[in-house]
């Protein structure tokens, strides 16, 4: 199935260059645009997976073009570029939510394979699963979330950014282990003494947790700096990875 990317960028030879790079790996439907009523009208008219845009566009704004569509469209993916280096800038497109933020120059490649990866995590079962579902959630609601993985949670608050901390429960009731989500990007986890990118695995790793979850918009200390689509790409590979070798030893 062909996968929908939207370009938007003032920069026309940067457009060709990008448009070049998806037509050469194939499987891809490129559209460009170099305002945003053009994009706009693009993702009113046409299918859009992902959407990748300058955050400088003349007068206009690409952190003003991406949250409308954050607003209007969650489903949709999102990647800004910059090549103004600011903390601020950083900052402002975490808390859009955007799957990466780049700083130009980089490598026409490293986007390719980031948006590769992306793909290939919306083709996975995980995901498919996670959107099929819809977590039970009020206001402030914390409940035992049996028919659900870690995966899809960490998935479904991600997307809608909604700063969330999912738990883990012991054997006894007691708290084991927490990821924090907060700004549509995963930020810390802890899992006994272990934390960050190796707390995250091992819980991904536990067999049938309890697992709750509740609003937490308290400030959590960064131990994760991947973003969450890697994070979920590495354990599926992983996972694979020990089938195949489970399977090689028969």
């Amino acid at each position: 199935m062909p996968r929908h990317i939207l370009i938007l960028d003032d920069q026309v030879d940067l457009l060709r260059i990008l448009e070049r790079e998806f037509n050469r790996r194939g499987d891809y439907v490129i559209n460009l645009a170099t305002e945003v009523a053009e994009a706009t009208r693009i993702v009113a008219q046409k299918p859009v997976d992902l959407i990748v845009s300058d955050v400088r566009l003349g007068s206009e704004s690409g952190f003003t073009f991406a949250g409308t569509i954050r607003e209007l469209h969650p489903e949709i993916g999102l990647i800004l570029m910059s090549a103004y280096r600011s903390p601020a800038n950083r900052q402002t497109a975490e808390s859009l939510g955007v799957m990466l933020f780049l700083e130009k120059p980089f490598p026409v490649s490293k986007l390719a394979d980031e948006i590769e990866s992306y793909f290939l995590r919306r083709s996975t079962p995980v995901n498919r699963t996670a959107e099929t579902k819809t977590v039970p959630l009020e206001s402030h609601i914390t409940g035992s979330l049996v028919h659900f993985q870690v995966q899809d949670l960490v998935q479904l608050f991600c997307l809608n950014g909604r700063p969330m901390v999912i738990s883990i429960g012991g054997e006894g009731g007691e708290n084991v282990g927490n990821i924090y989500i907060q700004r549509g990007q995963v930020l810390h986890a802890d899992l006994g003494e272990l934390e960050g990118e190796k707390a995250f695995s091992a819980i991904l790793n536990l067999r049938n947790p309890k697992l709750t979850v509740k609003d937490w918009n308290r400030p959590v200390p960064q131990t994760i700096t991947s973003g969450w689509e890697h994070l979920l790409l590495s354990f599926a590979l992983e996972t694979d990875l020990g089938n195949e070798n489970v399977q090689g030893v028969g």
